[in-house]
């Protein structure tokens, strides 16, 4: 149970981390429109009073940011499997591995999925469509569908992916100290019988 859990877990704290760095870099961005009014400006202003966007800083800040917000997640993956083996001891740790194997593999489908169709949603509604009125900013159609395409690009190209990342990464880990764990009170861990 504990290991089907894990991948929910897991992809609640990766969706946590692209929310805050997506609105750190916002932060930036909007720093940088205060900082410079003619940032990105009409064509009417000359081109010695326009002023390019600084983005090394929105790099810089995506970068340090999603790096400070992928520990939390790395350390589920890294110390679940030598918590569960160290105490629990390797039966406990086959179960956890194979729950969260199970539960990865219909996560990581589920999320990759759905998160490309509600990405695709918007350019759906705007190509099938002929009415302006659905097209429109203050159509509710439209709305869902911007919706749609904010959840669904972090789904797919972030928490799909990652859970396949986190099953290796388990794996991985549970293999490098299958010795300390067969070590521990014959494999049975600490509070074994």
């Amino acid at each position: 149970i504990i290991g089907g859990m894990l991948p929910f877990a897991f992809s609640a704290m990766v969706m946590g981390s692209v929310a805050a760095t997506v609105m750190d870099i916002v932060s930036e961005v909007k720093f940088q429109f205060e900082r410079n009014p003619n940032l990105c400006a009409e064509s009417h202003i000359s081109s010695f009073e326009r002023v390019k966007p600084d983005y090394l800083a929105c790099v810089l800040v995506a970068t340090r940011k999603s790096l400070q917000e992928m520990i939390a997640p790395t350390l589920l993956v890294v110390l679940s499997p030598l918590i569960c083996g160290l105490f629990f001891g390797i039966i406990a740790l086959t179960g956890m591995l194979i729950g969260c194997i199970l539960s990865c593999i219909q996560l990581s489908l589920s999320m990759t999925n759905a998160g490309g169709a509600w990405a695709n949603s918007k350019k759906f509604i705007e190509r099938a469509t002929g009415d302006d009125a659905i097209k429109s900013g203050s159509s509710n159609v439209y709305v869902a569908s911007l919706v749609g395409d904010s959840v669904g690009d972090p789904l797919k190209d972030t928490v799909g992916p990652a859970l396949n990342v986190m099953m290796r990464g388990m794996t991985v880990i549970s293999l490098v100290f299958a010795d300390v764990f067969l070590g521990v009170n014959q494999g049975r861990g600490v509070y074994g019988a």
